[in-house]
């Protein structure tokens, strides 16, 4: 395997990311390790804790060759979404060879067989799905309760871990696709995804990383011992929800209503939450619901938030993805001439005003979204302004 691919968020890099960097390294032999991460928000429906140049010199740091961005039409989506526009950039890309995700299950023939089964959906999965549906269970729930019908209990739990949920979702991305890209699961190591209790050794969790930086009087001191040693100070989700009331506010249902993700007249409840509630917290409760879960309902926020549109996601649908490069090792700039020979997607090192697609579009309205949360707010436009990284170590 010659150059080996993750998939991350970064949010923020910590040992146990640059742990998974090198054992990949380790047990593949790859000459390179690409890391495509995502942008300016993350899947979870909230922004980033440091800004995705920040993150992309971490992972520099941690080992990684070159640093993709994920559009923000697949980073801020559900898993299927995330996982299939990540696997078709990296298809599309040319050059890589394997891809490795970390997951807390080593059962990767129960993956594979759940990915096979969601790719082809035979009909007693569908029989199961729709039934669990009629009885008012999620989506996720049903899924799980169909597999379980299908494959048995112990490998449809897999579908209710947050790594493996992703990890059947690239295979199926890739079985879907035909791909010749290759897999490796890396154990997970450390805390579990939803710990938020920083350990007193071993990997920490992301997830407890930013509380810790959040509750700190002195984030500058953790920022230091992380990979890279970022700067600045992390954003706080909480200071989107200004903007977002505002965004609601100025707004009307009927506008809402072409909202991407939008249904069920869920509009008319944003609507008039966002002019009644004056906390995130006591917002999230009105409208929140078991058909709308909080990371779904999040992922819906930050749509209305950038005024994403259903025609304008399929705009982006139609152009397809691009190869965004946030950043690369000097001695590695070979990838740079490699990717622009072999890949089949434009590829982007420096966006330009009055250049943009759809999808390159959208990245840009996060960026300038997401340097209004920072401290002290930054300016729009660092898209154009922040060139490629070029890393030293």
């Amino acid at each position: 395997m010659k150059t080996c691919a993750i998939v991350a968020e970064y949010n923020p890099f910590h040992a146990g990311h640059a742990y998974h960097i090198e054992e990949t390294r380790r047990r593949t032999g790859a000459e390179s390790v690409v890391a495509i991460m995502s942008g300016s928000f993350v899947q979870r429906g909230e922004p980033a804790i440091l800004d995705k140049w920040t993150r992309a010199r971490c992972a520099l740091a941690g080992g990684a060759d070159l640093v993709l961005e994920l559009p923000h039409r697949y980073a801020c989506a559900s898993a299927e979404r995330f996982a299939r526009g990540a696997m078709a950039i990296l298809e599309g890309s040319g050059i890589i060879d394997g891809v490795s995700y970390g997951c807390e299950s080593e059962d990767e023939a129960g993956i594979r067989a759940l990915a096979d089964l969601l790719a082809q959906e035979p009909p007693a999965f569908k029989d199961a799905l729709k039934k669990a549906l009629a009885r008012g269970l999620s989506f996720p729930a049903a899924r799980q309760h169909a597999a379980a019908a299908c494959l048995g209990e112990a490998r449809a739990a897999l579908l209710g871990l947050p790594n493996a949920i992703l990890a059947v979702e690239y295979h199926k991305a890739l079985l879907q696709a035909d791909s010749r890209i290759e897999t490796l699961l890396v154990p997970r190591q450390g805390s579990g995804y939803a710990e938020a209790s920083l350990p007193r050794e071993g990997f920490p969790s992301a997830l407890a990383l930013r509380g810790a930086l959040l509750r700190s009087s002195d984030p500058a001191a953790l920022l230091s011992s992380l990979p890279g040693r970022p700067q600045g100070r992390p954003v706080d989700p909480a200071r989107a929800f200004p903007l977002l009331q505002y965004a609601l506010r100025r707004s009307s249902p009927a506008a809402l209503r072409e909202i991407e993700g939008m249904a069920e007249g869920l509009e008319n409840k944003l609507y008039t939450a966002a002019r009644s509630e004056a906390g995130f917290a006591d917002f999230l409760a009105v409208v929140q619901s078991r058909r709308y879960p909080r990371t779904r309902l999040c992922r819906l926020l930050v749509a209305c938030l950038l005024g994403q549109t259903r025609t304008e996601t399929a705009a982006i649908d139609r152009e397809g993805p691009y190869v965004r490069v946030l950043g690369v090792r000097r001695a590695r700039t070979d990838l740079l001439s490699r990717l622009s020979e072999r890949s089949r997607l434009p590829v982007v090192t420096q966006p330009r005003a009055g250049e943009l697609g759809a999808g390159l579009g959208l990245d840009v309205r996060a960026g300038d979204i997401y340097a209004l949360l920072a401290h002290p707010p930054a300016p729009a436009g660092q898209d154009f302004t922040r060139g490629l990284i070029v890393f030293d170590g």
